[in-house]
């Protein structure tokens, strides 16, 4: 089964070009400079339109503490989701892991005499079986 990875959306930090620790002052700074760069009556670019309202929508998210603050939250959540399901594909694609972890077995046996390695013990001749107690 082939997997289909969509890259993840920008997120407002990102939209606006700043870092996530960034303060209000920086914050309302960036926004005046896309604003004014992506405005539409200044910028003939088709999608200026789009960039402009992703400016003003990660500003409004990111100017309200409040809602900035949930933001956070939720973003270093789906951050870690996103660490741990990297994390998992990778020990599941690991050739010498299978699911349930341990050695991966391809389904052959490997032979140790005539007896597959890891089933028991190679049968003993009757005369030896018979004269242990």
């Amino acid at each position: 089964m082939e997997v289909e990875i969509k890259p993840s959306p920008p997120s407002a930090y990102d939209i606006l070009g700043i870092v996530s620790n960034a303060t209000q002052d920086d914050i309302h700074t960036a926004y005046r400079i896309m604003v004014r760069r992506y405005h539409p009556d200044v910028n003939s670019d088709p999608d200026a339109k789009d960039l402009f309202i992703s400016v003003t929508e990660a500003y409004k998210l990111l100017s309200d503490i409040a809602q900035r603050r949930k933001y956070d939250v939720v973003r270093k959540i789906l951050q870690q989701e996103k660490q741990d399901e990297k994390e998992r594909d990778q020990y599941m694609n690991n050739p010498f892991v299978s699911g349930s972890g341990g050695f991966a077995f391809s389904g052959s046996a490997i032979f140790y005499g005539n007896v597959p390695f890891g089933y028991g013990a190679p049968a003993m001749n009757q005369s030896a079986s018979s004269s242990m107690p």
